[in-house]
């Protein structure tokens, strides 16, 4: 009976073979085996068919159709040569193994679609590559983990839209950038400078740190200097040093430092 695979649209070619009298040379063994050539009008079929069910049948229109219902075994002792000018479908209901003994090249001049319903798992014994010409995306429903024995290179920018988060120490030999907050339990350190609440094109220099709202520092150990718009805290400590009052009698109104 023919069957219809699951996902391709194919069945089973029906037997063309029709036995009209007198065109129709049919040999037949003890045992059922089954040799027929038929040569009716517009149905020419040429049929070897085993007792058992296994036949070769070249139909009416040239076709071939195959039929093993038992195992089936090919062997080649030197080269192979296959020139499909149509589909190939191929389906295999049980599983399958590949093996191939020298080198592989499989070169696809169209596009390639893989889907895989349990897991998937790729061993490279050598050096590996994968090169997109376009865009290259990479998803997953949970959790991606990349290990690397010798570090991984990031030859480009890289944009984190979630959190980044480092369990020993992040290294930049330009710029680190946080859209909202860059936070650290062990301090963070830079050969330059610190820009806080706005971005610059302009590198900062060395030990300067520059905030649009606060610096907070609870403990500073050795020298540091605060600046604002106008100077360092130093210079407006000695502009209001030396202030007038509104008013005689001193404290009853705000200070107002000398220009």
């Amino acid at each position: 009976m023919a069957t219809k695979p699951d996902g391709l649209d194919w069945t089973e070619p029906s037997s063309t073979f029709v036995g009209e009298y007198p065109y129709a040379h049919v040999t037949e063994t003890q045992s059922g085996h089954l040799f027929a050539m038929d040569d009716t009008k517009d149905s020419e079929t040429i049929r070897l068919a085993h007792r058992l069910g296994t036949f070769t049948e070249f139909q009416k229109d040239g076709t071939r159709v195959d039929k093993i219902v038992g195992d089936g075994y090919q062997i080649i002792a030197k080269n192979n040569h296959v020139i499909i000018k149509g589909v190939c479908n191929i389906v295999i209901e049980g599983d399958s193994v590949l093996r191939v003994q020298g080198d592989a090249d499989v070169r696809i001049d169209g596009d390639a679609i893989t889907q895989v319903k349990g897991n998937l798992s790729t061993t490279v014994k050598g050096a590996a590559s994968i090169f997109a010409g376009g865009d290259l995306d990479l998803g997953t429903s949970g959790t991606a983990t990349i290990n690397a024995k010798d570090g991984i290179n990031l030859n480009g920018d890289v944009t984190v839209n979630g959190l980044l988060t480092a369990a020993s120490s992040i290294h930049s030999g330009d710029n680190i950038i946080a859209g909202k907050q860059l936070f650290s339990y062990f301090g963070i350190q830079t050969l330059g400078g610190i820009n806080s609440g706005f971005t610059s094109e302009s590198p900062v220099p060395p030990g300067i740190i520059t905030s649009t709202v606060t610096v907070t520092a609870p403990i500073i150990f050795g020298f540091a200097e605060v600046k604002d718009s106008r100077g360092s805290m130093e210079l407006i400590r000695q502009l209001y040093n030396g202030h007038i009052h509104g008013t005689p009698h001193g404290v009853s109104t705000t200070p107002t430092p000398i220009q």
